[in-house]
């Protein structure tokens, strides 16, 4: 037997401050453990082989942990690229970036992620409510990099989106079984689509589809409560559909947009 391709008969180096005891053998300067041994193997004879000292655990583990993490984020980036498919801005909005003016709603927000199984598992989704600019789809961005953060499918979207996704697919069974697929979705600014009875009946399908599967639906709408309840027939459909397996949370406050500083250098 080749002892040297049995990992035998090869001191070890030694490492900066390691130091060889009374026996001569190699003692890691760090952990004071053993880093070889010396002795009798059956079928080779006397010979070194080597130990893994305290040190070299931690490493190894260490090394496995960052591995893991690297790895976990690599996925989470292929997660966020699918989910925000026009590499949207939207995919570096997360939740420490919160300035933190809606206090309510913050916590509600946060509340909501640390609780994805369970909403997961009850179908709860968000109807983000309020005036243009006050922070909507910030909070349900937030929400979706969570989630991706957590292992979960998501999607960023809207009604025209999807209804001309929908529009252009030969197999719309096909396309709805792809929508149901997701854990969470987000259909960013209800209420701007054209009110056609074809856009209707399209956002009908695409919502009850999210429904009869059991999943979780985000809606950011500047639409206020008049605006719903003096809606058409065909709308009230998708709103019952909607709001039936979601918590209201209104975003109040001036619009952001407006009153951020401009610096002119």
């Amino acid at each position: 037997m080749d002892v040297r391709k049995a990992g035998l008969g090869k001191r070890q180096t030694p490492r900066n401050g390691d130091y060889y005891n009374k026996a001569g053998v190699l003692i890691c300067g760090t952990c004071g453990k053993e880093r070889e041994w010396h002795g009798f193997f059956p079928g080779i004879g006397t010979t070194w082989a080597a130990c893994i000292c305290d040190c070299d655990k931690k490493k190894y583990f260490s090394d496995i942990e960052a591995e893991n993490l690297a790895q976990k984020k690599r996925l989470a980036d292929m997660r966020r690229e699918h989910a925000f498919p026009f590499g949207s801005f939207l995919k570096n909005l997360t939740l420490d970036k919160d300035d933190g003016l809606n206090a309510k709603v913050s916590e509600a927000v946060r509340k909501y992620c640390r609780n994805f199984d369970k909403v997961l598992k009850e179908s709860r989704g968000i109807v983000f409510m309020g005036d243009v600019g006050t922070g909507k789809t910030f909070f349900a961005a937030a929400i979706l990099n969570a989630a991706i953060d957590e292992g979960y499918k998501c999607l960023f979207t809207s009604f025209p989106q999807e209804i001309n996704e929908m529009a252009n697919t030969y197999d719309k069974n096909e396309y709805l079984k792809n929508l149901k697929s997701y854990d969470f979705v987000v259909f960013d600014d209800f209420g701007v689509e054209r009110e056609t009875e074809f856009n209707l009946e399209q956002m009908y399908q695409i919502v009850n589809a999210r429904y009869l599967v059991g999943k979780p639906t985000i809606v950011t709408t500047n639409m206020g409560n008049a605006a719903f309840s003096d809606a058409n027939i065909d709308k009230q459909r998708i709103f019952s559909r909607i709001f039936e397996k979601a918590d209201i949370i209104v975003v109040s406050g001036e619009d952001r947009r407006k009153t951020k500083k401009t610096v002119i250098v």
